[in-house]
């Protein structure tokens, strides 16, 4: 074997124990994620990012609808449409 077929065999087998290290590291981190309380606050969060979501949209719709009606009935009053 060459030097550089034996660097890129070295360079591959660093390569895969640093891939292994990372899924064990993944691993422990969603197991600790699992075990701690922030996992129910994290589903606290979501859920109000989601009502917030829903009344911004009610809120938009109902705005926007109402923005169009005043606009078409100035739209009539001046002769446009």
């Amino acid at each position: 074997m060459g030097p550089l077929v034996a660097d890129r065999q070295a360079a591959r087998e660093v390569h895969l124990v640093n891939r292994e290290f990372s899924m064990k590291s993944l691993a422990l981190k969603v197991r600790h994620f699992l075990k701690s309380e922030d996992g129910p606050t994290a589903v606290e969060y979501a859920v109000m990012l989601a009502l917030i979501v829903i009344v911004c949209l009610t809120a938009i719709t109902a705005v926007g609808t109402q923005a169009a009606a005043q606009f078409n009935n100035i739209a009539t009053q001046i002769g446009g449409f």
